[in-house]
């Protein structure tokens, strides 16, 4: 709800975040109890992000799945 509220670019965040923790949880390398936090962390860090086209849609997918990945 807080994504969606926060409006902006904030869902794709939110989408983008938990399709990284769930690969990384069915992969072995999150722990169930740490999906939660994770994607808070990727929705603090692009707090506010804008994506006025697709293909800045897809960089900011792009972006945020290489912040998830340096925090493992």
């Amino acid at each position: 709800r807080a994504a969606l509220k926060a409006g902006g670019s904030m869902t794709a965040v939110l989408n983008s975040a938990n399709e990284e923790a769930v690969q990384c949880f069915l992969a072995g390398t999150l722990a169930f109890d740490q999906i939660i936090p994770w994607i808070e962390r990727a929705l603090a860090r692009f707090s506010g992000a804008r994506a006025g086209s697709f293909d800045e849609l897809l960089a900011l997918d792009a972006e945020v799945r290489a912040f998830l990945k340096q925090q493992r």
